[in-house]
């Protein structure tokens, strides 16, 4: 009977090893997600930000076109 008991501790040991592993994977995994998550954000202000100034071109191009179309 203690060899069943010694086998069944076994058993646990493996799986509850297994189980910290799949833990540790899952935290990695977790951290290189919010990285990507920062990363992406980070890009999408970036665009914004070229938007914006895009748009603010674009303005003072039609502004600068309209002040040639005066002077002639």
């Amino acid at each position: 009977m203690d060899r069943i008991e010694s086998f069944k501790g076994f058993g646990l040991e493996a799986k509850t090893r297994d189980l910290r592993e799949a833990i540790d994977d899952a935290e990695s995994t977790l951290a290189r997600l919010e990285k990507m998550s920062d990363e992406v954000t980070s890009l999408a202000e970036a665009v914004s930000t070229v938007h914006d100034q895009l748009d603010e071109t674009r303005t003072l191009a039609k502004r600068a076109q309209a002040m040639a179309f005066m002077v002639q």
